[in-house]
């Protein structure tokens, strides 16, 4: 079963603009599928669903605030048809907590010794391998070049999510076709950008890193070139996704990595890094395409008054409701409320966000304006104890190193890549609520829990 978790939350496309956004995918729905025949098949499954007392505490006390400023702000919002309503909100709310129980309870289902942890790894391997040959590779080649347009096309119109009124993205069949631009199977190229840095590359940066092979006890030369070529084709997908998120994500992992190597090993990469930039350098000066794409993202990049408008408004609104936020699906309104008008004067907020609602341009203003205090402390607290846990338990790790040993380690340097890129991110907008992302944290989440009980109690 843990060789489905990741392909199933791969299936981003929403079904519906109508249902709660987290009840409008299919993961949810095989996810619980998979939930309950666990339940039925595994007569001893109820013996480790355990329930923290205090987690159950602060959700209710989220959950109940978060109903408390629902019906405050839909009482007060002049711009109703941009809020998630009075009904829908509210079961937005309780199906997105229930999500995340069912994810996390799922993988201590699954998750019962090293094969099931190895295999999800696996798992995530092979389908990042399948993905980049069947939807990235030709996605790349489309941005360029209009032979593949209706293989695309097609892939986009089975699996591409989509943004409710932006027909812009997608009025010439899939968001890659009309944009040129790498989207994966995202509404757009900054949430796959989100996708690659916080899911595959940590795996693969850890591989690297510590000398393990996923598939087999030991690293080899042809095993080492298996995950540096993933790797590089990742780190060129997100150059062709030509989003400012695809670049910092590049930036966050190399720097992530480099910090976490011991010192005497970082000098050959600084070479590495050298090399690389110096021939993006020329590429700049002497491609026109190149130069073109640096200087329309990085250098140049222009358009950004609605991203940072948007980003003050989320945390002027959080200053304003600090403790409780203003409740899940309500930002829209304080966005008008609160951004500078001066950042207001362009197109795409007259033709879109005027017409469809104020969207979310930073994930930490989101969540910081939607949740308060009560919602992020816990929670922060929550993730710094396991980055301890997980520095015990490497610490025990290290004093017999086998193949086994060492693929803990390396998932657990796994885990602070993915934390250090998810935290960056989280700065710009992106799709955080899909499933692939519990699924991916609640994994190592799992893990370092397994450990603890067999290493350190």
């Amino acid at each position: 079963m843990e060789w489905f978790l990741i392909p199933v939350s791969m299936l981003l496309k929403n079904f519906s603009y109508t249902l709660p956004t987290v009840l409008s995918t299919f993961p949810i729905y095989i996810l619980a599928g998979l939930f309950i025949y666990r339940l039925i098949s595994d007569s001893n499954s109820l013996e480790v669903l355990e329930v923290d007392r205090r987690v159950m505490t602060m959700t209710l006390s989220v959950l109940l605030s978060q109903l408390v400023m629902i019906v405050y702000s839909y009482q007060i919002t002049t711009r109703p048809q941009d809020t998630s309503g009075m009904a829908t909100g509210p079961i937005n709310l309780f199906a997105y907590f229930a999500n995340i129980f069912l994810v996390y309870y799922l993988l201590v289902l699954v998750l019962r010794g090293t094969k099931q942890i190895r295999n999800f790894i696996k798992a995530t391997m092979i389908t990042f391998l399948v993905f980049s040959i069947l939807v990235l590779l030709p996605q790349i080649f489309a941005t360029r070049f209009w032979n593949l347009d209706h293989y695309v096309n097609l892939i986009g119109h089975l699996f591409e999510a989509t943004h409710k009124g932006r027909t812009d993205f997608y009025q010439f069949g899939s968001y890659t076709t009309t944009l040129r631009r790498v989207n994966g199977f995202s509404q757009e190229a900054s949430f796959l950008a989100a996708q690659i840095g916080i899911v595959f590359i940590p795996f693969l940066l850890a591989a690297i890193k510590n000398k393990v092979d996923y598939f087999h006890d030991q690293m080899t030369k042809r095993s080492l070139a298996f995950y540096w070529g993933l790797l590089i084709f990742a780190f060129i997908t997100l150059f062709f996704a030509k989003t400012s998120t695809g670049f910092v994500v590049i930036g966050v992992a190399v720097i992530a990595f480099i910090v976490s190597l011991p010192a005497g090993q970082r000098k050959n990469y600084y070479y590495g890094i050298g090399i690389a930039l110096l021939i993006l350098l020329i590429l700049y000066f002497v491609n026109p395409s190149i130069s073109e794409l640096l200087n329309k993202y990085i250098f140049k990049k222009q358009g950004t008054s609605n991203r940072l408008g948007g980003t003050l408004a989320l945390f002027l609104t959080f200053l304003h409701y600090p403790l409780f936020g203003v409740g899940r699906g309500y930002t829209s309104f304080y966005n008008f409320e609160f951004v500078p008008k001066a950042l207001t004067h362009n197109e795409e907020f007259f033709r879109v966000f005027q017409q469809t609602g104020f969207s979310n341009q930073s994930m930490w203003g989101e969540v910081l304006a939607g949740y308060g205090l009560i919602g992020i402390v816990p929670v922060v607290i929550f993730v710094y104890h396991k980055i301890k846990k997980g520095r015990q338990l490497q610490n025990v790790l290290q004093h017999e190193l086998t193949p086994t040993t060492r693929l803990y380690i390396s998932i657990i340097d796994s885990f602070y890549y993915t934390l250090t890129i998810f935290a960056v991110v989280m700065l710009f907008s992106l799709s955080w609520t899909d499933n692939i992302y519990l699924v991916v944290f609640f994994f190592y989440i799992v893990v370092i829990n397994y450990l603890d009980k067999e290493l350190l109690r």
